[in-house]
């Protein structure tokens, strides 16, 4: 929560000798209050907050799915492509990776199998059927 945080940065300001903050979030802090909130705490530190791609405006979304204006960077072994845009009056900075759209597209099909896995339970607990009523030799079939 952006409220602790900020009771948080200002007491470690206060008692510990600390210079430049950083703060990194994950998505969960992407929304309009909270970054309003950090630049108004007037705490003299830097934020990189990650967003969701769909929570952007659709224009904004359509302009960064173009992929028209992106920057090589070498980022070890890996090429990275960027973008940079402005949004409500902050830097977006927006990053593709072949390796994350890898793991992304694992992670997805993972996610699937779950899902499919999960209603083909809840079919067999609610008809009372056996699993392989709902499964054939060549994968897993609606059952009717």
């Amino acid at each position: 929560e952006v409220s602790t945080l900020l009771v948080c940065l200002e007491e470690w300001k206060r008692t510990l000798p600390i210079g430049e903050v950083i703060f990194v979030a994950d998505r969960a802090m992407m929304s309009e209050d909270n970054l309003e909130a950090m630049e108004a705490a007037k705490l003299n530190f830097t934020y990189v907050v990650a967003a969701k791609l769909k929570k952007l405006p659709r224009e904004l979304r359509e302009t960064i799915l173009a992929r028209k204006e992106e920057s090589q960077i070498e980022f070890g072994e890996e090429t990275v492509l960027v973008q940079e845009h402005n949004h409500a009056g902050r830097r977006l900075i927006v990053q593709y990776s072949d390796k994350r759209a890898e793991k992304d597209a694992k992670d997805r099909e993972r996610l699937i199998e779950t899902e499919s896995l999960q209603m083909i339970r809840e079919h067999c607990v609610r008809s009372f059927d056996p699993i392989s009523s709902v499964v054939g030799n060549r994968g897993i079939f609606p059952h009717q």
